[in-house]
């Protein structure tokens, strides 16, 4: 593994990469453009990057991105993950970042916090996805690939647009088209939940307005939905938060509410075990980036 990074105590700003080799990590370093992992960048990624104005365009399989805060420019997504080449890419891991803000401009093209538009197998945790201008996330076969494979979204904060606007004025936080979806202990606020999944969980969330009433939904709390026929362990109610206005957005609720038969859901992110009943030790979760401090 090749690791690029600045040296001990150097801070340094680089132009628009396009990453043609495999088993390469980019750490600690500040990208004033996009990123590019081709399909021959195989197990390489993103450790404590900072994006200015830059897209991540993930294409090759084993990729990730990691403790990274990625802000694209106008008209553009955050993160997008497709096929080239006719290639989708597989194994992914989008974990720890703080992806946004995103802005609609004068192209009025779809502009998402993260695009999956071909590939499988897909981890999104623990990051915090904000003012998303149409989509948090967004997932779907099409002419840019085939989403297959199982796509686990676990303990992310997502937020649409906290005031609508001309450069934010998306109505869905989530839209997701897949074959299997996880997920659970996520925080979704200021849009819209939609899935059209064939084998879908959704578990032990706060979901401020769930449109979808398919899959195996159980043990949310849900502001929000017009679903009739829901299971007892699911709970309406609403938080209220540190501060939803702030750059990135603080979604740590004030007080967690006691709501009877609610027991798997403490908190989304923070929640101490997973929806299985198994411990998790949230004291050490991070959500969102870490800032880059120059090398090591």
């Amino acid at each position: 593994m090749l690791t690029v990074q600045p040296a001990k105590g150097a801070e340094v700003t680089v132009q628009s990469v396009l990453l043609n080799a495999a088993n390469v990590t980019l750490r600690s370093l500040s990208i004033d453009g996009s990123v590019k992992l081709s399909t021959l960048a195989v197990n390489s990624g993103l450790d404590h990057v900072i994006t200015h104005r830059g897209t991540v365009f993930l294409g090759s399989s084993h990729s990730f991105v990691m403790a990274s805060a990625i802000t694209p420019p106008t008209d553009s997504a955050g993160i997008q993950i497709k096929a080239y080449a006719g290639r989708n890419p597989t194994d992914i891991k989008i974990e720890g970042n703080t992806i946004g803000p995103t802005h609609r401009g004068p192209k009025r093209v779809h502009v998402d916090c993260i695009q999956i538009l071909g590939g499988s197998d897909i981890v999104i945790r623990y990051n915090k996805l904000f003012h998303c201008a149409d989509e948090g996330i967004i997932a779907g076969s099409g002419a840019s690939g085939t989403v297959s494979g199982t796509i686990t979204v676990e303990r992310n904060d997502i937020q649409l647009c906290p005031t609508r606007t001309a450069d934010c004025d998306g109505f869905n936080a989530i839209i997701m088209k897949a074959p299997h979806v996880m997920f659970v202990h996520n925080t979704v606020i200021d849009g819209g939940t939609v899935f059209e999944v064939t084998d879908l969980t959704v578990a032990a969330n706060y979901i401020e307005n769930l449109k979808s009433c398919s899959g195996v939904v159980e043990s949310n709390l849900i502001g929000s939905t017009q679903c009739a026929d829901l299971p007892a362990s699911n709970e309406r109610g609403r938080l209220n938060f540190v501060n939803v206005d702030a750059t990135p957005p603080n979604l740590t609720p004030r007080t967690v509410p006691s709501v009877p038969g609610l027991s798997k859901w403490v908190g989304g992110q923070f929640a101490s075990s997973d929806i299985n009943g198994h411990k998790v030790d949230a004291s050490s979760a991070v959500i969102g980036a870490a800032q880059p401090v120059g090398g090591s």
